[in-house]
């Protein structure tokens, strides 16, 4: 099986230019949690949600993973501030360039392995991108262990 049976084509789109605030609407009609960004049909990279959380966060905060104890960090209001500065920006200025991307003729074990690496990331979504840069679809987690899932004999 191959990454074009398993993919979806059903999602919607970002320009770079567009403004963050404007780019977030179908984020929440469309309970995504990235959307891809596309300049004249080249596929540019995700808008995240984590990681505008991460650019909304405190530098000290988001550049030290060892921190357990944030009772000294300020409240939410200066996220919030920082949070309707982003939103003046452009997608383009606060995208994320490194994503998971696969070819429509990955096999599907390839593309599951994309999923995990670098578990830091916390990836939900692989990007179909074909060879000339052009976004063709999209695997989610979800599609890949039910298509894996799929093929599973629970009657025994």
């Amino acid at each position: 099986m191959l990454a074009r049976d398993v993919m979806s084509t059903d999602f919607f789109i970002l320009t770079p230019d567009a403004l963050v605030h404007q780019a977030l609407e179908p984020v929440w009609e469309n309970r995504r949690r990235e959307l891809p960004v596309v300049e004249e049909g080249r596929f540019l990279g995700v808008l995240t949600m984590r990681e505008l959380i991460r650019q909304a966060l405190p530098s000290y905060i988001r550049n030290d993973r060892h921190f357990a104890n944030l009772t000294f960090a300020p409240d939410l209001h200066q996220v919030t501030d920082r949070l309707q500065e982003l939103g003046q920006r452009t997608v383009r200025e606060v995208m994320s360039r490194e994503v998971r991307k696969v070819g429509p003729d990955t096999a599907l074990l390839a593309v599951a392995t994309a999923l995990i690496r670098d578990e830091d990331k916390e990836a939900r979504n692989v990007w179909v991108v074909d060879d000339g840069h052009k976004l063709v679809g999209q695997i989610s987690e979800w599609e890949v262990m039910r298509h894996i899932f799929g093929r599973l004999d629970f009657s025994s």
